[in-house]
């Protein structure tokens, strides 16, 4: 076992309904059950793993434990539009 899986993380398969090329390293991705009986805190992070699985799926990681199977997941930050924002010139 290396890296993420090695220390406690998990990866996550996330079927997506847009474009795979929606989620990338470093994009903020929180997970929340849609079950009424099992309400949880979010878990959560920042993305630090993708590989494009086709089909609109993609495996994301490296996650704190805690994340179950239908859970749906959430783009909460984006690092494309943070940088951006960070490399906009003052007016």
């Amino acid at each position: 076992m290396r890296g993420a899986l090695r220390r406690g993380k998990v990866l996550a398969c996330i079927a997506l309904f847009r474009d795979a090329a929606a989620v990338r390293m470093g994009d903020g991705l929180e997970f929340r059950s849609d079950d009424e009986e099992d309400r949880r805190d979010p878990v959560g992070s920042v993305t630090t793993y993708v590989k494009y699985i086709g089909d609109h799926q993609v495996i994301a990681g490296d996650f704190d434990r805690g994340i179950e199977p239908g859970d749906i997941a959430y783009k909460v930050t984006d690092r494309a539009l943070i940088d951006d924002a960070l490399n906009t010139p003052d007016i």
